[in-house]
C-alpha cells in the first residue's frame, strides 16, 4: 500500500509539472530586461494604447538619456516611439531628428520613411523645399553655414555668462571677447554671423521678463539660459531642414 501511495504521488506531480509547463517559463525563468526596456515599454503603452503623447514622450525619453549615457547601441524602438511623440505633439524638429536617428540605427533608407517624410512637409510648410538642384544645394549651404554661427553664438555666449558650455565657472574678460568678435573656439565671427545672430542672442537675453512670477529680480543665469534655449531651437529647426533636403525630392 505505501508503494502504490507513493505512485500516485509521483504521478500528482509529474501532472502539476506538466500543467506548469504547458502554461510557459516561470516569472523567475523569463529574461530580465533592462530598466530602458521597461521605460521603452511604457512609452509604447501610452502612445498607442492610450494615446497619452505627453505620457509617452515623458517615458521614452527617460530610455533615451540611458541611452546616450551607455556604450551599447541604442535600441530603434526609443528613437522611434521618440520621434512618434515629438509628430504627435507637433515638435517637428525634434521628431526629424529622432526619425533620422531611428534610420541610422535600424539601417532603414531614409527615402523609405514615410514617418520623415510626413514631418518634413509639415516643417517646410505649404512653399516646401525647392525643387530645383541648384536652388537646393544654394539653401543647403546657407543653412549649414548658418548652423555653424549658432553654434559659435551659443559657445560664446556660454562663455560670456562666464562658464564653459560644460557649465564650468572661469575668470575671462568678456569686455576683450566682446570688442574683438572672436568666438570661444578661437575662430574670428564674421561681420554677417555678428550682424545676424548675436544681435537676436542679446534680444532675447533682453526680453526676459525683469522679475519672475514670485516677484524675484531675474537673474543674468535665467536671462541667459532663455536667450540660449531660443537659439537652440532655432539650430533645432536648421538641422531639421537640412535633414530634410536630403529626404524631400
Amino acid at each position: 500500500m505505501r508503494y502504490a501511495f507513493a505512485g500516485l504521488a509521483l504521478l500528482s506531480v509529474a501532472l502539476g509539472a506538466t500543467a506548469l509547463a504547458a502554461q510557459g517559463p516561470s516569472r523567475d525563468e523569463r529574461p530580465i530586461r533592462s530598466w530602458s526596456e521597461e521605460q521603452r515599454d511604457k512609452a509604447e503603452h501610452a502612445l498607442y494604447q492610450d494615446h497619452d503623447c505627453r505620457a509617452a514622450l515623458r517615458q521614452v525619453n527617460a530610455a533615451y538619456d540611458r541611452g546616450t549615457r551607455s556604450r551599447a547601441p541604442m535600441d530603434p524602438r526609443i528613437a522611434l516611439v521618440k520621434a512618434r511623440a515629438h509628430d504627435c505633439l507637433g515638435q517637428l524638429p525634434a521628431a526629424v531628428a529622432a526619425y533620422g536617428l531611428h534610420d541610422a540605427l535600424s539601417g532603414t533608407p531614409t527615402e523609405e520613411d514615410a514617418g520623415l517624410a510626413g514631418a518634413c512637409r509639415a516643417l517646410t510648410g505649404p512653399e516646401g523645399l525647392p525643387a530645383d538642384p541648384a536652388a537646393r544645394e544654394a539653401l543647403r549651404v546657407r543653412l549649414a553655414e548658418e548652423a555653424t554661427g549658432v553654434r559659435r553664438v551659443l559657445r560664446r555666449a556660454a562663455w560670456e555668462a562666464g562658464t564653459s558650455p560644460t557649465g564650468e565657472s572661469f575668470a575671462y574678460s568678456s569686455q576683450q571677447r566682446l570688442m574683438s568678435g572672436s568666438g570661444p573656439d578661437g575662430t574670428t565671427m564674421s561681420r554677417n554671423q555678428i550682424a545676424a545672430l548675436w544681435p537676436r542672442y542679446i534680444s532675447a537675453w533682453q526680453n526676459v521678463p525683469a522679475h519672475t512670477a514670485q516677484g524675484y529680480r531675474t537673474s543674468n543665469r535665467t536671462r541667459y539660459l532663455a536667450a540660449s534655449d531660443d537659439m537652440e531651437r532655432h539650430l533645432a529647426e536648421l538641422d531639421a531642414t537640412l535633414i530634410c533636403l536630403e529626404v524631400v525630392r
